[in-house]
């Protein structure tokens, strides 16, 4: 492309070209950077706080953690070290995983310590990312930069990856974007806290936070404007919202030619849900349902 397709209509719309003579795809641009993007953020954030509760509790073994991965939480023993895992450990979307500590104090599972100071494993890790990326510079000589959206991806790609440690079996979906694993926030404040505390300097690519509200009445407005200020207020990127409960989507599944018109929020796109995958379909029916009057998520 470089050599061969030029882009001066394209080159034309940037700062920098005409000024340096230089195409766009060579590097002429003011802004040079390249970005990708990391599927399945929340779900290595909850396997790798599960291996540490795993060693803070004491309950299991790592070796009986990786036996029954590698074996998909199979049998009677697998299936109650999956739930201890999916469960018991500190979740992504939470203020006890936000939180973190940077001490060297064992502190038990399940509990949150504010004087612990620090920050939990998921704000390590998109620092991590995002050091990594900027390590790197691309053929235009500019840096690469870190995202966090999914599209589609965290289906598709969730449908061929093994089992993880934090009780997801395979073949299931990732989360979706940014969002914490379905069931794992209880508590809508605490899942946008949580996110709006990993701090848009590591995220520079841009990110997508999916919610799903079950309905979202006129006297619903005031509660729902209140979590989105509170949340960009804290530091949040972007958010995008569903607004329609899981029973009018398992309805619409069965009665596709009358909900033909049906359009959903995916992740960073819209789309009908009638054109959508049956997993991808499963993925927006299990995303977490909050009450927009109390922020609780549906059981």
């Amino acid at each position: 492309h470089e050599k061969i397709a030029p882009s001066p209509l394209l080159s034309a719309l940037f700062d920098g070209p005409l000024d340096k003579g230089v195409d766009l795809v060579s590097g002429g641009a003011v802004y040079n950077s390249s970005g990708a993007t990391n599927i399945g953020f929340a779900d290595v954030v909850d396997s790798l706080n599960a291996i540490e509760c795993v060693f803070e509790d004491g309950k299991y073994t790592m070796k009986e953690v990786i036996d029954a991965v590698e074996n998909n939480f199979e049998g009677d023993t697998g299936e109650g070290l999956r739930l201890y895992l999916s469960e018991k450990t500190r979740k992504y979307g939470t203020l006890e995983e936000t939180v973190g500590s940077k001490s060297k104090k064992t502190r038990k599972c399940g509990t949150s310590d504010e004087t612990a100071g620090g920050k939990g494993i998921s704000c390590e890790l998109v620092k991590f990312l995002h050091k990594t990326y900027q390590g790197y510079t691309n053929n235009r000589k500019g840096k690469y930069r870190s995202s966090f959206w999914s599209m589609t991806n965290h289906s598709g790609q969730g449908k061929i990856t093994h089992a993880l440690p934090n009780g997801r079996k395979a073949g299931e979906f990732f989360a979706s974007g940014i969002t914490p694993v379905a069931g794992a926030a209880k508590n809508l404040t605490e899942c946008l806290n949580a996110v709006a505390a990993l701090g848009g300097d590591n995220m520079p690519g841009g990110i997508a936070l999916n919610i799903k509200f079950m309905k979202l009445d006129e006297d619903d407005i005031k509660n729902f404007c209140a979590f989105i200020e509170g949340y960009f207020a804290n530091g949040g990127l972007q958010i995008q919202f569903n607004t329609m409960s899981n029973k009018k989507l398992r309805e619409a599944r069965k009665k596709p030619k009358e909900y033909r018109d049906l359009l959903v929020r995916v992740s960073g796109y819209s789309a009908y849900f009638n054109d959508l995958t049956d997993h991808m379909k499963d993925e927006l029916i299990k995303r977490a349902e909050y009450d927009v009057q109390t922020g609780k998520q549906e059981e």
